[in-house]
């Protein structure tokens, strides 16, 4: 029987136990880096720590607050970036593959789903939440946090034309840090119940460097 023809945690978990690292292949390893209802998983020879798991308990113990928002954001997005590289569904909604993943694994809006994105390429250039350059599928926005509405990321109602300084508060791009530890925790349990049932499809990469990039033998 294959590993997912099991039928629950016991079992697969007691299937793990009898393998040793070496004969784990990449969806068994792609098990063990979803799966972050533990610290570990048991094998014949050693346990294997996802790096994921961090990650999720931060998601799960941090209260938002003004002075942890950067840090929920940070996180936030590693996680989805992360996932994003790994993880896929058949669907193509978007050439771009961060927005056809938040696309396929969210309900944001494709306009949504692109301010986030941008958000993500901001973040990852110079640290900051204000894009003024028209590339690479960005847009012009400048981000600011706010939980006034329950969206993830709210657009705004005027056109930012990529300028300083802002002269209203119409052009800002509002982002609810709540709206979006949920939305992360969600990702992750969607994509991890998709491998579960064989609908995800996991990126071909070699066993050992799935296993070097994202897990840890303790």
């Amino acid at each position: 029987m294959s590993f997912f023809h099991l039928k629950n945690t016991i079992e697969r978990n007691k299937y793990l136990a009898a393998k040793n690292l070496k004969e784990l292949g990449l969806h068994e390893l792609a098990y063990i880096h979803l799966n972050t209802d533990s610290p570990s998983i048991k094998l014949q020879d050693c346990s294997v720590n996802s790096r994921l798991y961090g990650l999720h308990e931060i998601l799960l113990v941090t209260s938002p607050s003004k002075d942890k928002d950067f840090i929920m954001l940070i996180t936030v997005i590693s996680l989805v970036n992360e996932l994003c590289s790994l993880y896929t569904l058949k669907a193509s909604r978007s050439t771009n593959a961060f927005v056809n993943f938040l696309l396929n694994f969210t309900s944001l809006t494709p306009n949504q789903a692109k301010l986030l994105y941008t958000l993500t390429k901001c973040l990852q250039k110079d640290g900051s939440l204000a894009n003024c350059d028209v590339e690479n599928d960005m847009i012009l926005a400048v981000f600011k946090y706010s939980n006034s509405r329950n969206e993830v990321i709210t657009p705004p109602t005027i056109d930012w034309d990529g300028r300083h300084p802002i002269t209203s508060q119409d052009a800002y791009t509002l982002i609810n840090v709540v709206e979006l530890q949920k939305l992360a925790i969600n990702i992750l349990d969607r994509i991890f119940q998709g491998l579960l049932k064989r609908k995800i499809q996991v990126v071909d990469i070699p066993v050992e460097d799935f296993f070097y990039k994202y897990l840890d033998k303790l």
